[in-house]
């Protein structure tokens, strides 16, 4: 079985996202909530591990690869802005659901850039074992936020306690340390 690379867990991280965003735009009450919470963990990791793995690949290269390295990252940092004010507010209130509605067009367009931009150049400027260490860091990212049980509904989805904010500096922190 061949190793998976970085480009392999970041598309299944973003349909993973994708189908998160439907179920938040189309659900209700206590399951809206729940993905919700799965798709703040998700996103936290995920945006996070790309600055600091992803990014700083594409940025070597120079040139093109800098200037979409810093597109890719202004996106992000809105994202994250955005990410914490649906935190403060109620799932599926209006607020909240006007918000979402923006958030989730722009996730949508900032993974689909990814794929077309991001992907082919990782692919063409990285060697495949470098693709492969970086999906191994992606997974170290993963499992700097663990996943707790919903309080009620068992031991399934995802909880977590902590804002975005400290999920990603949670991250950061484990990248960062070896």
């Amino acid at each position: 079985m061949t190793a998976s690379t970085v480009i392999d867990v970041l598309e299944s991280q973003h349909q993973h996202v994708k189908k998160l965003l439907d179920n938040i735009a189309s659900g209700k009450g206590q399951k809206m909530e729940d993905d919700f919470c799965d798709l703040r963990r998700m996103v936290a990791v995920h945006e996070t591990s790309e600055e600091e793995i992803v990014y700083p690949a594409i940025r070597s290269i120079g040139g093109e690869g800098a200037v979409i390295a810093e597109r890719r990252e202004a996106e992000e940092e809105e994202g994250a802005r955005v990410l914490g004010r649906l935190e403060k507010l109620e799932v599926g209130s209006a607020e909240f659901t006007q918000l979402f509605a923006k958030f989730r067009e722009a996730v949508l367009k900032h993974a689909t850039t990814e794929e077309q931009e991001v992907f082919p150049l990782l692919k063409s400027s990285q060697r495949r074992a470098r693709l492969e260490a970086m999906a191994v860091e992606f997974e170290r990212a993963d499992k700097a936020v663990p996943a707790h049980g919903h309080p009620h509904g068992g031991d399934e989805g995802t909880i977590v306690a902590m804002p975005a904010t400290e999920m990603m500096q949670k991250v950061r922190a484990t990248l960062r340390s070896e």
